[in-house]
């Protein structure tokens, strides 16, 4: 089993490779390591969809994978989710590829320059139909952004026009290479703050990575199970 994780920042990785055997490093961006047999790469993409589409793109066409895993914090839109817990994203949305218009933001999907059911997308939304893994982490829908909202009135926006829980900057990126590229993936998001929160005091990365590391693990101890 070749696995391939996919992370925008090494911080968000530190813990899982703490715990990894290191075995070489394969390019700049992609790092081998091994547990229990199976072979896990992980690259680190940079923040954001274009270096994550370019990067995870090119680690797919030189190697081949039997699962791409995306890894990560995010805020949530939720109080109802607590920081610290970990989520399986199913779903994602470009939630600021459009035109903003005096009436308000529209998608590339409300104007018509892509039609909503255009593959990968199914209205508008890439879902996620990979299975084999009973996963015990809360199911939720993410959107994806160019940049972090902080502003009320930004967040008001994206809450009234998507349904979503989380918000990251590369989660959709990873659903569309793959979904073209028809590669079995996850996205597990650790929450470590809320959308809109300026207060670092209300975020706790420490322990949404700690928590993160603790649900990647469960992931590779059922992958195991399956492969043995």
């Amino acid at each position: 089993m070749n696995i391939l994780v996919v992370s925008a920042t090494e911080l968000e990785v530190r813990f899982l490779t703490d715990e990894l055997v290191f075995d070489r490093v394969i390019s700049p961006m992609v790092t081998r390591y091994t547990y229990n047999g199976i072979i896990i790469d992980i690259i680190i993409t940079g923040v954001g969809m274009i270096f994550t589409t370019f990067h995870l793109t090119n680690a797919l066409v030189k190697n081949e994978y039997n699962l791409v895993l995306n890894i990560g914090l995010s805020a949530s839109f939720s109080k109802k989710i607590k920081i610290g817990e970990v989520l399986n994203v199913v779903s994602e949305e470009f939630a600021d590829l459009g035109v903003e218009k005096y009436s308000g933001f529209e998608t590339m999907f409300d104007i018509g320059y892509i039609s909503k059911n255009e593959f990968p997308f199914e209205n508008g939304v890439i879902h996620n139909n990979t299975d084999g893994f009973q996963l015990n982490f809360p199911i939720a829908k993410g959107i994806t952004v160019n940049k972090a909202n902080q502003k009320k009135t930004s967040v008001q926006r994206l809450s009234s026009k998507f349904d979503t829980e989380v918000e990251s900057m590369e989660g959709a990126a990873v659903f569309y290479v793959c979904k073209y590229m028809e590669i079995p993936f996850l996205e597990l998001r650790s929450v470590s703050n809320y959308v809109g929160s300026n207060e670092f005091s209300d975020w706790d990365i420490p322990l949404a990575l700690e928590k993160l590391n603790d649900a990647v693990f469960q992931v590779l101890q059922k992958i195991n199970v399956v492969v043995g």
